[in-house]
């Protein structure tokens, strides 16, 4: 195939419009590689996306179709590319009809595998939420509990039952201190009031 500059620059190229017909190079492609840029843009491929209407059968039940999704071109590219499809040769056509439908294939691979990950991560996200509930409500250790745990122990399991009450609660130093000076203020109220 002979080589000739691209329309909008001077690169050799020898890839041409399906469309207008005018040569293009891979930077002057449009959104899809056998179009040139302003035959094939954001804007002259534009889809409207519709949800699926309700229907009323004839006994007058309404049905509504969510899962329905109607496409509506609306961009310029689907006015002109029916024309340009017609003036193609048969050879040009068996190889634009090979080409979008290994297009097709490898997107709803793609569409796929991407429904497949996105459940595997909304699956995981509701197991961690599942979890955080069940320790939250389940497995946090009361301080009725550690309290009666500590008094009827020994001072080495009372360290110990103590340490593990604050690894588990996860308490830090500063809250500690704080929790400890906040009780050691009421006891001291306490005793005082009682004088």
């Amino acid at each position: 195939m002979p080589m000739v500059k691209c329309t909008w620059c001077e690169t050799e190229t020898a890839s041409f419009c399906a469309i207008c017909a005018r040569p293009f190079c891979r930077e002057h492609h449009g959104t899809d590689d056998d179009f040139c840029q302003e035959c094939s843009s954001e804007e002259t491929t534009k889809l409207e996306v519709q949800s699926g209407s309700p229907t009323t059968d004839e006994e007058g039940i309404v049905t509504e179709h969510e899962d329905v999704r109607v496409l509506r071109p609306v961009g310029e590219f689907f006015v002109t590319t029916p024309g340009a499809i017609a003036n193609m040769s048969d050879a040009e056509l068996e190889r634009f009809y090979n080409r979008y439908t290994m297009l097709v294939k490898d997107c709803e691979q793609a569409l796929d595998r991407h429904r497949i990950v996105r459940s595997m991560i909304s699956m995981e996200s509701e197991e961690r939420q599942r979890h955080k509930i069940h320790v939250d409500k389940y497995c946090q250790p009361s301080t009725k509990r550690v309290a009666k745990a500590v008094a009827a122990s020994s001072e080495d399991k009372k360290v110990e039952i103590l340490a593990a009450f604050i690894k588990r609660s996860g308490l830090t130093k500063e809250k500690l201190l704080e929790l400890i000076n906040k009780k050691r203020g009421q006891t001291n109220g306490k005793t005082t009031g009682n004088a």
